[in-house]
Parts: structure tokens; C-alpha cells; sequence
């Protein structure tokens, strides 16, 4: 499997406090009057400066080639973002070189092709953990209407329920320092300027339409809402959902735990351990307290 290959590039070596050696290790790569570095010297130095994020950034690919694998679309999609980006310069090949890539294709490969699995992923995942995606985020498809009090919020409330235009509705009854237009908005838990009674009840209503119930906030203000439900349809709203969802702080994170959980990431080098105990402790997946402790 292409992730065990991967995991092998990382570097394997069994036990707890173990440091990765490459082959041909002793093999010299210069002399400086009595001392000799070799490729294991070179190796460890690269290991120590950056070996954590290129180890984080191995890890991903692998997933990428797992779960999205290439195809037509994927290559020349890649092609035409590197057309893009040389478009721009007369000598865009010769500044990748002085980059470190060997040419134009390493280039696409290593940079540009990730890039476009990344973007199909998160589609994926919004497709694979659709019900921990719901639990957690409880998305549905909203109009708020903001008023000044409880009375003005019922009155609103009664006036859709008889039959009034939402726009007419809005107009009346709406509070002069609502934020909130006559649009439908993406309404999940990430909503900190929402009621959370009311994510939570347009989440669970099977209905469409206004729900029947004055919601207001529990920071000492007057001001309540009203909440119309337009749709509840999660794949139907799917494309709607990643792009509000996914500008979360936490998102790639959950993410990422939840492919290194399903493809079983496990990291045997002391040296990027102990990076990803400081920089993603939740990506240690057989230590959770790390994570705890981090937060």
C-alpha cells in the first residue's frame, strides 16, 4: 500500500525514544580538514530543522494518494494551475530549480497535484464523516430575523404564521443594529452571534418554515431573534455546509485526526514525535492525553 510506503520514508524504527538512520548512512559527503560529514549527518540535520512538517506533509500525501488517488482531471487541473503561475514569470522554470526542484514535473508533483487531492478531500470528508459533521456542527439553512424585544419578535413571528411576505415581515419588525439581512445564511454551532438554543432547534425541526418560538441570547441583552428554516437537506447543501464549516479554527484539525485515525497514523522517530507533540499533539493518536493537555 502506497501508505506504508510512506510510512517507511518517514522513517520506522520500532521503539520509543528511536531515531530514524537512512541507507548508506556512513557513506561521506565532504571533509573539512579532520572531519568527515556524511549522508546520515545531512539526514539528521534536515530532520531537526524541518523533519517535522515534511514528515506532517509525507503523512498527508499519503492520504491524499488513499483516499483521492489521480486521475485525468486531477493532472491537468494541476497543469493549468502551473501555466497559471508561469504565466507570470519569463524564467518560472529556472526559479523552481534555484528552489530545489528538479524541473518542471517535480514541481507539479510534489507541489501542485497535493494541492488539487487536498481540495477534492475536503469535499470527501464532508462526505465520509457526514454524521459526526452534523453532531458536531448542526447545519441547516436559516433566515434570521433580529428585533429589539420579545413582544416585537412574537409579533413577527404571528405575522409570518398569518401569511405576511418575509420581506414585508423583515421591513416591520426588524431591530435598527441587526446585522442580519433578509438572506438565507449557513447556520451552524461556529454562529456567535446566534441564539445557541436556536441552532440547535433549527437543526432538530423536521419542518421548513418559521418555528413557532422567540429565541434570545444569554449575554444580558433585549434583543431576540426569530428563526425561518428554509432547508434541511445536508447533501443537497453539501457544497454550502464545506465552505461555511471549513473556515472553522478547528476544522483541518478534525480533519486530519479523523484520515490519520481510519489510515492509522503511527510516528516511530523520537525527533518528530517530540515536534508533533508540540506543534499537533492531535495527530499522536495512541496519546490522547497529549492532546488534553494541550488544551
Amino acid at each position: 500500500m502506497k501508505w506504508a510506503s510512506c510510512l517507511l520514508l518517514i522513517g520506522l524504527c520500532g521503539c520509543s525514544g528511536a531515531q530514524a538512520s537512512i541507507q548508506n548512512g556512513k557513506d561521506t559527503l565532504f571533509t573539512v580538514g579532520s572531519t568527515t560529514y556524511t549522508k546520515q549527518d545531512e539526514y539528521n540535520l534536515i530532520k531537526a530543522s524541518n523533519g517535522g512538517a515534511l514528515t506532517l506533509q509525507l503523512a498527508k500525501n499519503a492520504v491524499y494518494d488513499e483516499v483521492i488517488g489521480m486521475d485525468d482531471d486531477i493532472r491537468k487541473a494541476a497543469q493549468e494551475s502551473y501555466d497559471d503561475l508561469a504565466s507570470d514569470y519569463s524564467d518560472f522554470e529556472d526559479q523552481l530549480k534555484q528552489m530545489g526542484y528538479e524541473d518542471k514535473d517535480d514541481y507539479i508533483n510534489t507541489v501542485l497535484i497535493p494541492e488539487q487531492q487536498g481540495n477534492r478531500l475536503q469535499t470527501q470528508y464532508f462526505k465520509d464523516n457526514k454524521k459526526e459533521i452534523q453532531k458536531t456542527y448542526k447545519p441547516s439553512i436559516v433566515t434570521i430575523l433580529k428585533c429589539d424585544d420579545d413582544k416585537t419578535a412574537q409579533k413577527a413571528i404571528d405575522a409570518l404564521k398569518d401569511g405576511k411576505e418575509l420581506q414585508e415581515v423583515y421591513d416591520t419588525y426588524t431591530s435598527a443594529d441587526s446585522s442580519f439581512s433578509n438572506e438565507e445564511i449557513v447556520c451552524t454551532t461556529l454562529n456567535t452571534d446566534i441564539p445557541t438554543r436556536l441552532i440547535n432547534q433549527a437543526y432538530k425541526t423536521k419542518d421548513t418554515g418559521v418555528i413557532d418560538e422567540v429565541f434570545t441570547m444569554d449575554d444580558g441583552t433585549t434583543y431576540s431573534y426569530v428563526a425561518i428554516v428554509s432547508d434541511k437537506d445536508y447533501d443537497k447543501n453539501l457544497s454550502k455546509y464545506e465552505e461555511t464549516i471549513s473556515a472553522g479554527e478547528n476544522f483541518e484539525k478534525e480533519m486530519w485526526v479523523y484520515y490519520f485515525t481510519k489510515y492509522d497514523l503511527k510516528i516511530y522517530d523520537q525527533t518528530i514525535f517530540d515536534y508533533l507533540k508540540v506543534n499537533n499533539p492531535e495527530y499522536l493518536l495512541d496519546y490522547p492525553e497529549l492532546s488534553e493537555e494541550d488544551e
